[in-house]
């Protein structure tokens, strides 16, 4: 007998083991030798499994330099729509991906701005309205404001290196 068709008897006798044990919400949930037809097309099967029709011999000389082809062809598009996109760290992944058509960045390539800047830009716009000199913001005094400024900087220097 071989060993594929040990393994689902495996399962099941380790699941009949540990079902005492299970909540009883969950336990209703285990199915165990159902026709795998009813959720897969026999096409799909292999032999060995439900009566499939799917007959596969895995070949590692020809499957693993596909693979690794297939890979290094993903990697260099999503690198591309990653430099495309302004070599943002953080970019979203739908956008690497392809499944959206603009990243963090937005249509234009202009990073979107948060909440907070937008709002202090219409403050300085009134200011500037009313003809009244901006001030200068204070230098940061605090370490942990330090730490702040030193990180928006070296996210900016990443941003430009990058």
């Amino acid at each position: 007998m071989c060993a594929i068709s040990l393994v689902p008897w495996v399962v099941w006798g380790f699941f009949k083991l540990i079902t005492p044990f299970i909540d009883p919400l969950t336990r209703e949930k285990l199915k165990f030798n159902e026709d795998m037809k009813q959720y897969v097309p026999a096409e799909q099967l292999w032999t060995d499994f439900s009566d499939g029709h799917l007959k596969f011999e895995y070949d590692h000389s020809v499957y693993w330099p596909a693979l690794m082809e297939l890979t290094r062809e993903r990697r260099e598009q999503r690198k591309a729509r990653w430099v495309a996109g302004g070599k943002l760290v953080g970019e979203s992944e739908d956008y690497l991906a392809g499944a959206v058509e603009h990243g963090v960045a937005g249509p234009q390539g202009q990073a979107e701005k948060p909440v907070a800047a937008a709002a202090s830009e219409t403050e300085a716009a009134k200011v500037a309205d009313a003809d009244v000199p901006a001030a200068e913001p204070e230098a940061p005094t605090a370490p942990s404001d330090v730490k702040a400024a030193t990180l928006e900087t070296k996210l900016e220097e990443l941003k430009v290196d990058a």
